[in-house]
């Protein structure tokens, strides 16, 4: 216990340093923009409207003194850094522009994909990651010398066929430039399909041109907002005539249909939990996620409660399955039809966020048929879900079912009301079919949850998590067992993402921040029964400066003289007999 307290007293000390420092270290004051601009220099720029454009989605950044410069000619790494960044921002945008037709995946950073060694240097640290990551998607090569040419100036021809390689052969439009190179060809008309790339008023394509920072803001914009030539869109048919109901009466009538799942492992070991939803009175249909490797699972719905450890049916690619209860119950859903739904239509999610039964939250159809990396179509949906909602139903205001809540996807930590949900069209013949199988079979016993697996697990769950308008986020989790044998589950930030998990707790959201952190916790003791378990968040980074809100002990100079520090942020344990978060004092 006294060494517990000490290590609070520390905890405390840390963060009252690390609040005193931030708040009066002096901040460089230099010349910003004007008001409504975000550089400095595109006042009378034509191409200001595509840059702030790009600018307004975290595609593109400036210079050290607030400018743009739109007149310079763009090198090679600067451009693998705006396309990289463009790709990051697509599914932000076709949140708002339902238009916006073509797609292509995210294009994730990766400085260890980076081979080139004219790229290897400390000064290349800011573009190694995008050009790494180009490179492993394969829309950036080297030259045949084994070189990048980072400070090379890219030409048309390069920045053409760069783009062309993310985009499908069907956008590709016929070419009536003669100039265009051989080896690029194909990809310059794909770029000229989706609008991103153009010819010249005397017919020509200039492929040796180099390209000014305005010119490929304007490409990228293009590009970024493109449109798919070849979809035939046709005129949405107007909703059926149908008397709407509110939210409040959608949860009256259908939230006693909804489930509360709990799985537990061959030894009898809480696993998971999450959501599902009763329709034809005896089917449970929720996410193949939620019961993956349990051998028993326990339902509460409509007041009663079942324990079951077969599956009627399950497809896991569409990630659905279908439980049969022993007995009827009073209330059901019902499926609607997916096809018939449309951007803009309103929905009511009701499921079990973090374990907080018959949650409802209300949002729009962001997309009806989000096409993603996995081949599937999925219904993208603005309502807000959390860890728990898995399974849970998507209604339309008719009260039908329109889809099954599955995940949220966050490729940036500012990314925020990006869920997604199966179709209920792809529910519907997994209940007019049968795969019958016993839990045990479809998922042999497996051995005591590892400590790597259990890190991995709150990796892909808990990473990002929207709390209000803050995002909670860690780049690493880890799990380890301490002297006294607790269970430690540490959580590592950056100094930015530390700033955001205070900035929540002092912006009016410390319960939500509290919840999340809490949530790891209960999962850790589930995962490891009868341990003592503490969940951590830890400040781990580098500082090219010494940082002096931080205590010079939990500093470590490193070779190349940068800093490396380690200070614990938060607690989250029993303490005083219950479960708690222990804070910092901020404010």
């Amino acid at each position: 216990m006294g060494r517990r307290n000490g290590f609070l007293q520390t905890v405390l000390l840390f963060l009252v340093c690390f609040v005193v420092a931030v708040v009066f270290i002096p901040q460089p004051v230099r010349a910003g923009p004007a008001a409504g601009m975000f550089f400095s220099d595109i006042a009378g720029s034509w191409a200001r409207p595509y840059i702030e454009d790009l600018k307004q989605f975290d595609a593109i950044s400036g210079f050290a003194d607030g400018t743009f410069r739109p007149n310079d000619n763009v090198t090679r790494a600067q451009f693998a850094k705006m396309l990289v960044s463009v790709t990051q921002a697509r599914d932000r945008v076709l949140a708002e522009d339902q238009n916006a037709a073509v797609y292509y995946p995210a294009i994730d950073a990766d400085a260890g994909a980076c081979r080139f060694a004219d790229v290897a240097g400390p000064s290349w640290d800011w573009a190694r990651p995008y050009i790494g990551g180009a490179v492993k998607a394969g829309v950036i090569k080297g030259y045949s010398d084994g070189r990048f040419g980072p400070n090379d100036c890219i030409t048309r021809a390069q920045l053409a066929a760069m783009i062309g390689r993310l985009l499908p052969d069907r956008v590709a439009k016929p070419l009536a430039m003669s100039d265009v190179p051989g080896w690029c060809r194909a990809e310059v008309a794909k770029a000229v399909g989706v609008g991103a790339v153009s010819g010249f008023a005397d017919g020509t394509f200039r492929p040796d041109d180099y390209a000014t920072r305005g010119q490929v803001a304007k490409m990228l914009d293009c590009l970024m907002r493109g449109y798919d030539p070849t979809r035939q869109k046709a005129e949405p048919s107007p909703a059926p005539p149908s008397e709407n109901l509110t939210p409040a009466e959608i949860a009256e009538r259908f939230g006693p249909a909804v489930a509360y799942i709990t799985t537990a492992d061959s030894s009898g070991r809480p696993l998971a939990r999450g959501s599902g939803f009763v329709v034809g009175g005896r089917k449970v249909v929720t996410n193949f996620h939620v019961i993956k490797d349990a051998w028993s699972v326990s339902l509460a719905v409509g007041g009663r409660s079942y324990r079951v450890t077969s599956l009627a049916n399950y497809d896991e690619k569409r990630d659905i399955a279908v439980i049969d209860l022993p007995e009827s119950v009073p209330v059901s859903a019902e499926l609607g039809d997916s096809s018939a739904v449309r951007a803009g239509d309103s929905i009511v999610v009701i499921g079990n966020p973090l374990g907080l039964q018959n949650t409802v939250s209300t949002g729009v159809v962001s997309f009806p048929e989000r096409l993603m990396n996995d081949g599937l179509k999925w219904l993208q949906i603005s309502a807000p879900v959390s860890p728990g909602s898995s399974g849970g139903p998507v209604f339309n205001l008719r009260g039908e079912v329109i889809g099954v809540v599955t995940w949220g996807y966050t490729p940036e930590a500012s990314a925020q009301n990006l869920n997604f949900a199966v179709p209920a069209d792809s529910v519907k013949p997994m209940l007019t079919t049968s795969r019958p199988v016993e839990l045990s079979a479809l998922f042999p016993a497996a051995p005591p949850v590892s400590y790597s697996g259990f890190a991995g697990y709150v990796e892909d769950t808990y990473r990002y998590t929207a709390v209000g308008p803050y995002t909670l986020s860690f780049y690493r989790a880890s799990v380890f067992e301490l002297s006294d044998g607790t269970i430690a589950v540490d959580l590592a930030v950056n100094l930015e993402q530390s700033l955001e998990l205070l900035n929540a707790v002092n912006g009016g959201y410390r319960t939500g921040v509290e919840d999340w952190l809490l949530s790891i916790y209960y999962e850790a003791k589930a995962a490891f029964q009868e341990r003592n378990v503490g969940v951590g968040v830890t400040l781990i980074d580098y500082f090219y400066t010494y940082p002096t809100f931080i205590p010079p002990d939990c500093l470590t100079l490193q070779p190349d003289g940068t800093w490396f520090a380690i200070y614990p942020v938060a607690i989250a344990g029993n303490f005083g007999g219950y479960p708690q978060v222990v804070w910092f004092p901020v404010g």
